[in-house]
């Protein structure tokens, strides 16, 4: 019984020891709120062409651009209103 209890105090010792070399080596937590920045977006919409070539063309000058596409109505009979998203530069 003393040879069981000269075991586990010896794997305790083990383990505190190891336990704390270990943190040492332990990658520092972040640091969340100076990491995290909201994006502030600018907003751009525009009538597009009828004519699909035209459209593609009107969306690809502006993907160009960085402009993200976020919705697209139908105004009326064939005219549709583009609005794009980018990141507002600081």
């Amino acid at each position: 019984m003393h040879s069981r209890s000269l075991q586990v105090a010896l794997v305790f010792a083990i383990g505190c020891a190891v336990g704390g070399a270990s943190a040492q080596l332990a990658v520092p937590s972040a640091q969340a709120q100076s990491a995290l920045k909201a994006t502030v977006w600018q907003y751009y919409c525009v009538d597009l062409p009828q004519d699909p070539a035209g459209q593609t063309v009107a969306a690809s000058a502006l993907g160009e651009k960085s402009w993200e596409l976020v919705t697209l109505n139908v105004l009326a009979l064939r005219s549709q209103r583009a609005c794009f998203k980018r990141p507002k530069p600081y």
